[in-house]
């Protein structure tokens, strides 16, 4: 679980650095640039309360790495869709869905952390939880800044590589 935390928060917070530099490339100028990182990164936001919200009814459906490889799935897939245009309407609700699976995994995770961890450690394990979302929200932005630095699609390329992986190993894994 701490490892799809830390992905999960690794990738979400790889965006900052980097969004405002892909929509310039695009050819927007820089009030635009402004308005839209400010829009979208809004989007995410109310997109990843909307998956946190939606996954305590996911998590009664199905089993929490479920959950989490299908969040995770969701996010590549909103990932993809993103980059699949640069039309700003267009953007914006991909933005939303990529954020929404992010939201309802990171949930999905810390919740299948709970349930594994005894009563008497549950302050420990969440700090160990935390430990590894605070880690991917340190270490992403200076990795996404230096991977920016030899081709700013890099970056995505990372996202969409670590998104995928998080699905595919928590949808093996049998019940959390």
């Amino acid at each position: 679980m701490m490892a799809s935390i830390f992905v999960l928060t690794f990738v979400d917070r790889s965006f900052a650095p980097i969004l405002p530099l892909y929509l310039a490339r695009e050819g927007r100028g820089v009030e635009q640039v402004v308005l839209l990182s400010g829009v979208l990164f809004s989007l995410a936001a109310a997109g990843a309360v909307a998956g946190n919200q939606t996954c305590e009814w996911l998590l009664r459906r199905a089993a929490a790495s479920k959950v989490i490889a299908g969040g995770s799935g969701a996010a590549t897939a909103g990932l993809l869709w993103f980059l699949s245009t640069s039309n700003d309407a267009v953007m914006a609700p991909r933005s939303c869905c990529s954020a929404a699976g992010a939201g309802a995994a990171i949930t999905a995770a810390y919740t299948a952390g709970g349930r594994v961890v005894p009563a008497s450690m549950h302050a420990t394990g969440f700090g160990f939880l935390t430990g590894s979302s605070l880690a991917g929200l340190a270490i992403s932005p200076v990795l996404a800044g230096l991977l920016s630095r030899s081709r700013l699609l890099a970056v995505f390329a990372v996202d969409l590589v670590l998104l995928a992986a998080i699905a595919a190993v928590t949808f093996r894994r049998e019940r959390l």
